[in-house]
């Protein structure tokens, strides 16, 4: 008998050792790395500073979540397709140059809303730096129009609308430590929220009529009923919403929310999660949910 226990518990060793080894050098393992810095270089030919632009407004900007690259019924803002052109015709009772119109429409996003659309763009340099602004700038006026702008040319007109909130660098992560206190979670993920996530840009405290995504408030309440719709719990649900947005839409609304992991660190979005929780009771997301988060991720695709 007592043979046989101790076989038992060498070979439950054996397999903790062995699984331990498999998931530490064979399983994926999650990072969490801000946004790759796109290196413009000073004096850049105008084909290459345009060919950097394509891919930031393909990748990285996450223009496309609301630009179709065509016209499409029921898009949510204009198509990349002509743009240039479409601004060269608005400047015409504006007073300002071309040039000047995109740089401030690209920071300050509400300066320009065209009709018939609502202001539900996030401030460009929360996420790009100088370089890949005007990367961008330069490839939106090349739809339609010819291209003056350059790099490092047109720093004096961006920084103008830049002023003091200059973007010389991809907004760092938030330092979240083992052990931090709900309290400060709780504080990192509501300036995450209001400010480098670009959360409230679509999702207001109070209700706007011009947006239709769920206020602030009824966000967890949406979670928390779909959740149990699903089967799921809310921290799970939760993670998998900001994970992969498209996997549950709120009825009347479209899905144009991009993957926050797209922008965040895996520590930042625990913090926005939390935050989110708190605004309907009792908060269980904690660092101590990683674990959860990082199954959604991989679920989603990511990394």
């Amino acid at each position: 008998m007592k043979g046989g226990f101790g076989r038992l518990v060498v070979l439950i060793i054996g397999l903790s050792i062995f699984y331990t080894y498999v998931g530490l050098y064979f399983l994926p393992q999650s990072q969490s790395l801000p946004p790759k810095v796109i290196e413009i270089k000073e004096g850049i030919g105008q084909d290459e500073l345009l060919k950097i632009g394509e891919e930031i407004l393909f990748g990285k900007g996450q223009c496309m979540v609301c630009h179709p690259n065509t016209p499409e019924p029921g898009m949510r803002s204009p198509a990349i397709t002509g743009i240039g052109g479409a601004i060269l015709e608005r400047i015409k009772s504006q007073g300002i140059s071309q040039e000047e119109y995109i740089m401030q429409a690209l920071v300050d996003t509400k300066a320009y809303v065209p009709e018939g659309y609502a202001p539900i763009m996030p401030p460009s340099q929360k996420l790009l730096t100088e370089g890949e602004l005007i990367a961008v700038a330069a490839y939106l006026q090349s739809k339609g129009s010819d291209v003056t702008i350059s790099y490092p040319g047109s720093l004096p007109v961006l920084r103008k609308y830049l002023g003091s909130t200059l973007k010389k660098q991809v907004a760092a992560s938030v330092d979240i430590n083992p052990g931090i206190s709900q309290e400060e979670l709780l504080k990192i993920g509501k300036n995450i929220f209001m400010d480098k996530g670009g959360c409230i840009e679509c999702h207001p405290e109070k209700p706007d009529p011009d947006i239709v995504s769920p206020i602030l408030a009824a966000l967890i309440n949406e979670v928390e009923k779909h959740a149990a719709i699903k089967g799921k719990g809310t921290e799970e649900f939760l993670f998998e919403s900001l994970v992969n947005p498209g996997a549950y839409v709120a009825e009347g609304t479209d899905n144009i929310m991009p993957a926050a992991q797209d922008s965040l660190s895996i520590e930042e979005m625990i913090a926005v999660s939390a935050y989110i929780q708190s605004q309907g009771g009792k908060v269980t997301v904690s660092l101590d949910s990683l674990p959860t988060l990082t199954k959604e991720i991989e679920k989603a695709g990511g990394s």
